[in-house]
């Protein structure tokens, strides 16, 4: 206010719609907090080096250690050493499109894991740099069954190659699929006709 011999300015404002959008924002943040504390994939924001700023529960049972434990830590520490450049490379993404990248890591437990993770480029942080927001899924047991497949694949490939027989594969649409060199000895075609 001021103060006038006659007078007394006073200026008033209506602060109750900023108030409401403020409130609306906190109810927002808490929902958004909810989800990702609850979510069963592992979501771990980190600055442009890769140093961890916030992780949810999944990622530390995941990780196998607590919070205060991976806090600054760089999350390249618990990728493979094969595997190390590519996932560095991947994380200097430099557009805000979604990348995804599968890769293992190693836990607190030393237990491999695989893990398909997607990064997108966040806010900037006080230096100017984005931040990086990874979403990721322990995909270890879909990489067990995929190699188990391809193991039978190449044992079912080795036995029949080693047969004395025609074999011929066809599909549903009966389109043949796979033709063994034995068959074509006994039809007399190559596995072009």
């Amino acid at each position: 206010p001021v103060v006038n011999s006659e007078f007394v300015n006073l200026y008033l404002s209506d602060q109750s719609e900023l108030k409401n959008t403020l409130n609306l924002l906190a109810k927002g943040e808490e929902k958004y907090r909810t989800i990702v504390e609850l979510a069963d994939d592992i979501i771990i924001n980190t600055d442009a080096e890769g140093r961890i700023l916030y992780l949810n529960p999944k990622a530390e049972q995941v990780l196998g250690y607590n919070k205060s434990e991976l806090q600054g830590m760089l999350f390249y520490n618990f990728v493979l050493p094969d595997f190390k450049n590519k996932v560095i490379e991947f994380y200097n993404i430099t557009n805000n499109e979604s990348n995804y990248l599968e890769f293992p890591i190693i836990n607190k437990q030393e237990h491999l894991i695989w893990i398909g993770q997607n990064v997108i480029i966040t806010d900037l942080d006080h230096s100017g740099k984005s931040n990086r927001l990874t979403i990721s899924r322990d995909i270890t047991e879909q990489k067990n069954y995929s190699e188990i497949l391809k193991q039978s694949d190449e044992r079912y490939k080795r036995i029949i190659g080693n047969m004395r027989l025609g074999l011929l594969e066809v599909n549903n649409d009966d389109v043949i699929t796979y033709v063994h060199t034995g068959f074509t000895k006994i039809v007399g075609f190559t596995n072009e006709d």
